[in-house]
Order: structure tokens, then C-alpha cells, then sequence
């Protein structure tokens, strides 16, 4: 009796975790999530928003160094970068984990066509590298703020 009685809680339980959709983010609430990244991180880079807009929106990526350590200090903040080494292995579980399968396959692409090309060893440089070929290779899915 004792083990009917917990069973049956345990069964409803069970059943309705089982019917939970896990929802995934599209590119919009990815955004959006990452303002607050950009919030931190520019104050603490004192980039300016019109270089940080023009390279998130126009894919204008000057080689200015707070371009470069601003898109390095997002990396970092998203685990998508530790020890100044950006790990694409962490950057495609998170899509895989977060984002709809088309958006989190077309990342992987795109991350699997523009790791190879980053080539410096100075951190910030490295990130905007990367950032920039990213957004060049399918700004649609460009994520940094």
C-alpha cells in the first residue's frame, strides 16, 4: 500500500515533465539576452555604441583595439571564450542547447568554416578575427550585441 502511494505522485510527476516542450530561442531573443552582456562589457572596454553598432548591423569591423576587446570581453562572458582561447566545442553545445536545429546547424558552419582563420595569438585580436569572419561568412546568425 505504502508503495502504491508513492508511486502514483511519482507517476503524475513523471507524466507531466514528459509533456514539457523545452523551447528553444530564435536569433531575436538570442539578441536581446546579450544586451546586457553588451551593457557590461562596453562599459568596462569604453567602446563606443557607433562602432559596436556598425560592426553588429553593418559588418564594419576597423581593426581598433576596443573593437577587438570588446568583441573578446563578449566571448568571455558567454563561456565561449576561457583563458583567452576561444573554444568553438563550448560555442556549438550552447547552440545545440539553445537555438532552433536550423539556427544551431547553420552556427556550427559557420563556426567550422571560421576557427581555422583565426590566426593571432593576442586575444582581443583573435575574437575580432573570428567575429568578423562570422558575421561575413552569415550575419543573419551573428550574435554579438
Amino acid at each position: 500500500m505504502k508503495t502504491t502511494i508513492l508511486f502514483i505522485p511519482l507517476l503524475v510527476v513523471l507524466v507531466y515533465f514528459h509533456d514539457v516542450e523545452c523551447k528553444k530561442m530564435n536569433m531575436d531573443q538570442i539578441r536581446a539576452a546579450m544586451k546586457g552582456v553588451r551593457k557590461n562589457c562596453q562599459s568596462q572596454i569604453g567602446a563606443s555604441s557607433e562602432l559596436l553598432d556598425n560592426a553588429a548591423q553593418k559588418g564594419e569591423f576597423p581593426p581598433d583595439p576596443k573593437l577587438q576587446c570588446y568583441i573578446k570581453c563578449i566571448l568571455t562572458m558567454s563561456k565561449a571564450m576561457r583563458n583567452d582561447v576561444i573554444r568553438p566545442d563550448i560555442i556549438k553545445n550552447q547552440a545545440e542547447l539553445m537555438l532552433a536545429e536550423d539556427i544551431s546547424e547553420r552556427m556550427k558552419t559557420t563556426i567550422d568554416t571560421c576557427f581555422p582563420g583565426v590566426t593571432s595569438s593576442d586575444p582581443c585580436e583573435a575574437a575580432w578575427q573570428f567575429a568578423k569572419c562570422y558575421y561575413a561568412t552569415d550575419s543573419s546568425i551573428y550574435f554579438i550585441p
